[in-house]
């Protein structure tokens, strides 16, 4: 909070209420609404004007984090808050515990830091609809429903398996030496995985492009921003440094188990070197909570964990990122059609760097619930 204050003093007007939100996203707060509230001072005239400081039964949590998404979205065009949001990043059985529309941020998410730091990067790396500003077409501040004109893009036909076990060694989820060797080993299966399912890309950008190149480029794509040969360069640096760090732990950790160490070996030399291996896989943090897709054209990609076979891949006007939705019944009563659930943020190889611009696709309006 010391950080936004110096910040402030520096900007008369005031901070976007995005920036604060994605800021103190995995701040711990006693009362929901202070999450908005306790740094609404922080921001512009006109945030403090469309998220008035309410306190009354009248106002509920969810409305309060309802208002300042739309605002976010609509009056400082920043998808970061979205970012934040979707059903794709946890098991059904956790993400049904969120009561709100699925386009918001579930503070309590336990996957809360992760998607902190994805919306960090993500909003500077790319430009898919950028040319165009955000348009949000239907829906007052309070409204549960946010009505988008977006670009339809694809529809996902085939999904790899999430990447769980990199998940688990980045977080240090384990105890002994065996666990560990399952979970190198099972990331080592995930690589093998995306190199067979990289074959069914068929789109014709990737023509010339080595499908082993392919898949380092995207599995990496948070490492290198642009797609010049240098940066091409780079991203078979990263496929180099991560296949040698998922070779050589294993072979550590299959040494360790033969001699029958049943630590992790991370107060040793052997640690040290496991170290060494740790900070070469934060080259593959985008593929954490994630799988790889091909889409019904041959678009490879990266989509959260929990997407499904048959969601649709759609650009916002004014969004750096493609994001994946789920289409979902036409609710009646409330008058919504061409109802969407957001699944979460995505890559999609192709279309990040402004392509859709040239391609001069027609937006239509999608209603996200």
């Amino acid at each position: 909070m010391e950080e936004f204050r110096s910040t402030r003093k520096s900007i008369p007007d005031g901070l976007p209420l995005s920036q604060l939100l994605l800021g103190s996203a995995d701040f711990h707060v006693t009362n929901p609404r202070d999450r908005v509230f306790g740094i609404l001072g922080l921001s512009t005239d006109k945030a403090r004007t469309a998220v008035p400081i309410r306190y009354g039964t009248d106002t509920t949590d969810l409305m309060v984090t309802i208002n300042a998404a739309r605002f976010a979205l609509s009056e400082e065009s920043s998808f970061r808050l979205l970012e934040l949001g979707g059903i794709g990043y946890l098991p059904s059985e956790f993400a049904s515990k969120f009561d709100g529309p699925s386009w918001i941020p579930w503070w309590e998410s336990p996957l809360i830091s992760v998607l902190k730091t994805f919306a960090s990067t993500c909003n500077k790396l790319y430009k898919t609809a950028t040319w165009a500003q955000v348009v949000i077409t239907s829906g007052n501040y309070t409204s549960s429903v946010l009505g988008i004109q977006s670009i339809y893009v694809d529809k996902i036909r085939v999904l790899s398996h999430p990447w769980f076990a990199l998940d688990q060694i980045l977080a240090g989820s384990y105890t002994t030496t065996e666990e560990a060797y399952h979970l190198f080993s099972g990331l080592h299966v995930a690589i093998e995985e995306s190199f067979q399912i990289v074959q069914h890309a068929h789109h014709s950008i990737y023509n010339d492009i080595d499908r082993r190149s392919l898949v380092w480029r995207t599995v990496c794509h948070e490492s290198r921003k642009g797609q010049n040969d240098e940066d091409l360069q780079s991203f078979e640096e990263d496929a180099e440094q991560v296949e040698a760090a998922v070779r050589e732990a294993r072979e550590l950790l299959r040494a360790l188990i033969e001699r029958g160490d049943k630590g992790t070996g991370m107060d040793s030399i052997e640690g040290l070197r496991m170290g060494s291996c740790l900070t070469r896989l934060r080259h593959l943090c985008p593929m954490q909570r994630a799988r790889l897709c091909i889409t019904d054209n041959g678009y490879f990609g990266v989509a959260p964990a929990y997407a499904k076979e048959g969601d649709q891949i759609w650009a916002f006007l004014g969004g750096p990122n493609p994001f994946v939705l789920r289409a979902s019944l036409d609710l009646a009563e409330s008058k919504v059609t061409k109802a969407h659930q957001l699944v979460g943020v995505c890559y999609v190889d192709g279309i990040m760097h402004g392509e859709l611009e040239n391609a001069r696709l027609e937006p239509t309006q999608v209603n996200l619930v």
